[in-house]
């Protein structure tokens, strides 16, 4: 097995959490860039009890992970049932600048993840993406003339139009990244990595928020904007310095507009190395019932507590 120091990171947030929801509707009271409807939109924020399938799949399925780093915005947030013995606990004041927070934004919180000190090789994955089967190092590193990359493959769209605020957040990640090393990228043309487990090099994250944390702070906010960079900007950068392998990760990437017998038999047949349930659209039936069908497929697959949990 190699020998590489690789951090995984999670973001999380618990949504039945009081302290964080009077934080919540307190700012999104007083927000000028959001409306309550758009902050209280529960498939932004609601929790499908999925987490610690996270945790069990990267115990099982991803052994070459040295360290487990869950980011949370308070210590009301930490799930009771975590070890914090086996999981290094990043609050949102430990590398979020104190003047942009408190945030409910997940791209001013991914902005920021240059500040954490990490291992050499960096994992990130959303509460939404889960391992499936085993995977090694080489899945998400390739050796190179440079040394070892992490494998990113990339989506082109021709022509993205339209005023959607994920597109927009493509498109400045782009111009943020191309621009600090004068490149041109078509106007009006996006691309972007997968939805899944994605891989940086943590001296690529450091280069380029030490070149452009002025922008980073300037292009953040408290709720979810047009002007936001999400964290596709470290795979832009890597990208832009051809620093990267293009390697498509084993994905099958899944909405509730899939169905919940789809996602049911994606989890329990494992055909890939990773699910993403993405809760970005609107679910047929009750949100109840497809929570309980996909938890009692993860206790199927992942039903053994791991030593991250208590």
């Amino acid at each position: 097995m190699l020998d590489k120091e690789v951090d995984l990171l999670i973001t999380y947030v618990d949504n039945s959490d009081e302290a964080w929801k009077s934080s919540l509707i307190k700012y999104a009271n007083s927000s000028e860039t959001t409306t309550m409807d758009l902050a209280l939109n529960p498939r932004r924020y609601r929790d499908l009890g999925t987490l610690k399938y996270i945790f069990r799949g990267v115990e099982k399925f991803m052994p070459f992970v040295s360290r487990v780093n869950l980011i949370v915005s308070s210590e009301s947030q930490i799930p009771c049932w975590i070890n914090t013995d086996n999981v290094r606990i990043i609050l949102h004041r430990d590398f979020i600048p104190h003047e942009l927070l408190p945030t409910f934004n997940s791209c001013t919180i991914e902005s920021f993840f240059w500040k954490i000190p990490l291992h050499e090789y960096v994992l990130y994955a959303n509460d939404d993406t889960f391992p499936l089967k085993k995977m090694q190092f080489d899945t998400y590193f390739s050796m190179s003339d440079s040394g070892w990359v992490p494998n990113i493959h990339f989506n082109f769209y021709d022509r993205y139009s339209g005023n959607n605020v994920f597109r927009s957040q493509c498109r400045s990640g782009i111009d943020l990244t191309s621009h600090l090393l004068d490149i041109e990228y078509p106007e009006g043309k996006i691309f972007k990595p997968q939805h899944t487990i994605n891989a940086w090099k943590r001296d690529s994250m450091i280069e380029l928020g030490t070149k452009c944390e002025e922008e980073l702070i300037s292009h953040s906010s408290r709720f979810r904007s047009v002007n936001n960079v999400n964290q596709y900007i470290y795979a832009y950068w890597h990208y832009w310095n051809n620093s990267h392998r293009d390697i498509e990760s084993d994905l099958s990437y899944m909405t509730f507009e899939n169905g919940v017998p789809i996602i049911v038999n994606e989890i329990t047949n494992q055909r890939h190395n990773i699910i993403c349930i993405n809760d970005a659209m609107h679910i047929k039936g009750s949100y109840y019932s497809a929570k309980q069908y996909i938890l009692q497929a993860f206790r199927q697959v992942l039903g053994v507590p791991c030593k991250y949990e208590k």
